[in-house]
């Protein structure tokens, strides 16, 4: 092939390169179709977008004439450099328009968005980038109010919710929106059920697009009679400020533990009584699964730390939560997945007794955090009541392989089989202090369970149909060798 065939394609690609590098200036934004919605907040969260964008590529092409050895020409100085959502390049504007266009939608306060451009119909003229200007056309929701329920699983119960709420969206034109929900478990229907009851104000884009502020008023009614010989009523309120580097709440609560049961043993009853709980937490997550249900790769990091006795209540205590999982495709049929989960936690009494709460402790045991066990059945015990622990550690190794697809189960829905070993410990902080001074060795009191079990991918979450058998317990557990049945949100 001579020069002159090669020509054509070689001028393409620069022609391209020269396009998206092509100054442009945006002249004007006009917000269409705002019946609620405020223009100003449409046009702040373009303008945010536009700077963040125009900073990302000013600072790539910036690393990519580094790397060629090249200089910024003084004209192209400060142009584009993130400073003014005004200036910056064709490729820029078109990202900043796309996330902005993203973070519209993500309020959920509108059907639609759509976002346009166009020379500037303006008499300023500038020979070297082109004016612009933007026309944003927002659709907004047909009603303000809107009404759903749902059956969604809580870990820290143990139990599956049937949930209604009733939410208004866009209230005062920032895209707000104030939900009120009711949620009622489904143990102990004929006695007292676990109850719940939440206000919820939330403010999206609040000082940045990537901020969110959230108002919460709770109120539940936990019973814990089954496995703690208790219930507890617990009413609070909550300020949330979530954002890039994680989700931080400034929480405080009052917990009435009331109602024992006859048979409640001491250590429960020591417990009893009102306690008031103030707190700052914070937590962190990387999700980096494709699938938070049926993950066949990518990982997840989570961390929460959690501060008690900010000069108001009774409880004291540094908490803190972290966790892991890491899922990758193997061997020859698709989607065959291996993984590994691993979580851990402590919590630090910091109050003159140095002793922890039951409702303040770590527990184990059930299908969503130790199978092979009963609900809260791993750790220490008082009678019947699980009394839980300080510290806690548990691994899990897992293999994953989909149903054939000519199984009739296969048609109806997702479903998977899966083989599953764990292992673990839950231990008190007197116990953990003796670990560390080596008194008694780290591994003295691990459990180790395995099993097999079928998995299906539901509307309201992940259920579980396994056969468990517990290969080493401690005298005090509860264990639940055979057919074990869970429901959680992910895996």
């Amino acid at each position: 092939m001579d020069d002159d065939e090669k020509k054509p394609g070689m001028d393409s690609a620069i022609s391209e390169r020269d396009l998206l590098e092509s100054k442009l200036l945006l002249g004007g934004i006009e917000v269409r179709g705002c019946a609620r919605t405020r223009p100003a907040f449409v046009r702040r969260v373009l303008e945010q977008c536009l700077c963040a964008a125009h900073q990302q590529v000013a600072a790539a092409a910036t690393a990519r004439d580094a790397s060629k050895g090249g200089a910024i020409l003084a004209d192209d100085a400060g142009f584009g450099d993130g400073k003014s959502f005004e200036r910056g390049t064709l490729e820029s504007t078109l990202l900043g328009l796309s996330e902005a266009l993203e973070v519209l939608e993500a309020t959920q306060a509108f059907k639609g968005v759509d976002i346009f451009l166009d020379r500037s119909s303006a008499a300023a003229f500038s020979a070297d980038h082109e004016i612009v200007d933007a026309t944003i056309t927002i659709s907004e929701r047909d009603s303000l109010f809107q009404v759903q329920s749902q059956v969604e699983s809580s870990t820290k119960l143990d139990e599956a919710m049937m949930s209604a709420s009733a939410s208004a969206r866009n209230l005062f034109g920032n895209a707000e929106s104030l939900s009120v929900k009711m949620g009622f478990g489904t143990k102990n229907v004929k006695k007292k059920a676990t109850t719940s009851f939440d206000v919820v104000l939330t403010k999206p884009c609040i000082y940045h697009v990537e901020n969110t502020a959230t108002f919460r008023a709770f109120s539940r009614m936990l019973n814990l009679e089954d496995r703690s010989s208790y219930s507890m009523k617990v009413r609070g309120m909550e300020l949330e400020l979530a954002s890039r580097f994680g989700t931080t709440t400034l929480g405080a609560e009052v917990r009435d533990m009331h109602a024992l049961s006859e048979g409640a043993s001491l250590s429960i009853r020591e417990d009893a009584g009102i306690s008031i709980k103030s707190s700052i937490r914070h937590a962190w997550t990387k999700d980096a699964r494709d699938d938070p249900v049926f993950p066949t790769e990518g990982h997840l990091l989570a961390a929460e730390l959690e501060l008690a006795g900010l000069g108001m209540g009774d409880v004291s205590h540094l908490r803190t939560d972290v966790g892991a999982q890491y899922h990758v495709s193997v061997g020859p049929i698709p989607d065959t997945t291996l993984s590994g989960v691993g979580k851990a936690g402590v919590v630090v009494p910091l109050s003159p007794l140095g002793k922890t709460k039951v409702h303040d402790r770590f527990f184990l045991g059930g299908p969503q955090s130790f199978r092979g066990f009963r609900t809260k059945g791993v750790g220490p015990h008082d009678g019947k009541d699980a009394l839980g622990g300080d510290m806690y550690y548990t691994l899990m190794a897992m293999l994953s392989i989909p149903v054939p697809q000519e199984n009739v189960l296969r048609r109806w829905i997702d479903s998977k089989l899966h083989l599953f070993v764990t292992m673990g410990d839950i231990i008190t902080y007197e116990q953990g202090g003796d670990r560390l001074r080596g008194r008694t060795s780290p591994f003295s009191s691990t459990r180790i369970s395995a099993g097999v079990g079928l998995v299906a991918a539901l509307p309201f979450g992940r259920f579980e149909l396994n056969v468990c058998h517990v290969f080493r317990r401690a005298e005090a557990d509860r264990i639940k060798s055979g057919i074990q049945v869970g429901l959680s949100q992910s895996i």
